[in-house]
């Protein structure tokens, strides 16, 4: 649920309300916003609990397969999320209301941080180290789940 502001009113459109939970035939919880916020969250933590337990050692060709085919498939999933937001949620919801140009702006700094880390990944190799990639993971899991808090 978008927690923007106290008075979100101000927001709106045409006077629009915008408390419609109440209105909700299923918990927040089925809700596919708030799952694939959980499921995001939940492949990031998978992801740097693998690089956290190959940190410190040379990594074996396996481990760079592995890893990066996790990251793909991590990578497929928040662009698939976000083309969703950006073609079908967020037109939708700004029928109904303005919404602040800290959503474009946080989407931009996604993307770059996803791009971050795909660049790491896919420059790992066997007997080298995790060290950038752990780097860039970590940064991303504090800004989505700063993120993913505000949606």
């Amino acid at each position: 649920m978008l927690s923007l502001a106290a008075d979100i009113s101000s927001y709106a459109k045409n006077g629009a309300s915008y408390d419609h939970e109440k209105a909700w035939r299923y918990p927040i919880t089925n809700d596919g916003w708030y799952r694939i916020h959980n499921a995001l969250r939940a492949e990031l933590v998978k992801m740097k609990a693998c690089v956290d337990k190959v940190a410190g050692a040379p990594l074996q060709a396996w481990q760079v397969a592995c890893l990066q085919k996790y990251w793909a498939g991590h990578t497929r999933t928040v662009y698939a999320h976000q083309d969703h937001k950006r073609t079908v949620f967020i037109p939708m919801i700004e029928e109904r209301v303005t919404l602040p140009s800290k959503i474009a702006l946080d989407h931009a700094v996604l993307i770059q941080i996803i791009n971050k880390v795909k660049t790491q990944v896919d420059g790992l190799k066997a007997g080298g180290y995790v060290t950038a990639v752990r780097t860039a993971i970590e940064h991303y899991k504090a800004f989505t789940e700063a993120l993913y808090k505000d949606e």
